[in-house]
């Protein structure tokens, strides 16, 4: 998305010519195309993304990576399904889609708990995900994968809509399980509201424990509030630092943000933690009104 890159040479050139500069691409949205649509969508549900695997290659360019924000229930979800674990899938927050098949597909569904359904799913038959159980997100595979028809260096996923025909993504499988893997935690799913953190970059006081997620989140971050007033003066502007999914910001106010897979990819507040790669899961799984506890390891 960038025309110059570092060690490039270029060349000033005064005009009195008015300059109009292109229009960015327009978004691609071909699974509102229906034919050939392996899925039909007849209810969106809350917020339903297609999400594939994070893309670091887009970080040379100033993009997050994006990705899963629970990359586990993803994976486990493409498992059932008999897809790599980067396959692309649905994203579904609080309340998930109600989707007509059109072709005969396998599926597999992961909630918030790490709970897994398989099922095979015939041409004509609905399945309604509804109300998400066990936290915020749960994942929705398809044999076969989803195709995302986001441009390249988009910087958020595609939002599915009533009437969108998604279709699949079968001609993309090797790719997806030739490519880095969706490694994080499948395991356990307890102490949802425990989150191991490490200390930095920046050296910082300690962290208040305990804080309750508030409703200003979405998959760029989410901002936590903490139990106790703060009584400290944290600095309100500090050289941009690199951030990364799980980088926790501490703002003037005392807030606390943790940064999703849709993050910025630098910033000037205070950092004093990281959550663990383990844990990043826990994130994309909080609630507002959920008390969480920081612990530092």
């Amino acid at each position: 998305p960038n025309l110059i890159a570092p060690g490039d040479h270029i060349r000033i050139v005064p005009t009195d010519d008015d300059v109009i500069p292109p229009a960015p691409p327009a978004e691609v949205r071909s699974e509102t195309e229906t034919a050939g649509a392996v899925v039909e969508v007849l209810s969106p549900g809350q917020l339903t993304l297609i999400v594939g695997a994070r893309d670091w290659s887009r970080a040379q360019y100033g993009i997050p990576p994006g990705g899963p924000f629970d990359g586990g229930a993803m994976a486990q979800a493409n498992q059932a399904a008999g897809n790599p674990s980067s396959a692309a899938t649905l994203e579904c927050v609080l309340v998930g889609p109600r989707l007509r098949f059109t072709q005969s597909r396998a599926i597999g569904w992961c909630n918030g708990a790490g709970e897994v359904e398989h099922r095979r799913m015939e041409a004509g038959e609905e399945y309604d995900v509804g109300r998400i159980r066990g936290g915020l997100r749960g994942y929705l595979a398809i044999e076969g994968g989803f195709n995302d028809p986001r441009v390249r260096f988009a910087e958020t996923p595609v939002r599915i809509r009533a009437g969108d025909g998604l279709r699949s993504a079968e001609e993309h499988l090797a790719a997806h399980a030739a490519s880095a893997p969706i490694t994080d935690s499948v395991g356990s799913r307890q102490d949802r509201l425990a989150i191991r953190i490490v200390p930095g970059p920046h050296d910082a006081p300690p962290l208040p424990n305990e804080w309750e997620v508030s409703a200003q989140m979405n998959r760029i971050g989410i901002r936590l509030t903490p139990l106790v007033r703060v009584l400290l003066t944290l600095p309100t502007d500090l050289p941009s630092c690199g951030m990364q999914f799980g980088t926790l910001q501490w703002h003037p106010d005392g807030s606390l943000m943790a940064m999703g897979p849709d993050h910025p990819v630098t910033g000037g507040y205070l950092q004093p933690a990281t959550v663990l790669t383990e844990d990043l899961w826990k994130l994309g799984q909080l609630a507002p009104g959920d008390r969480v506890r920081l612990l530092t390891v």
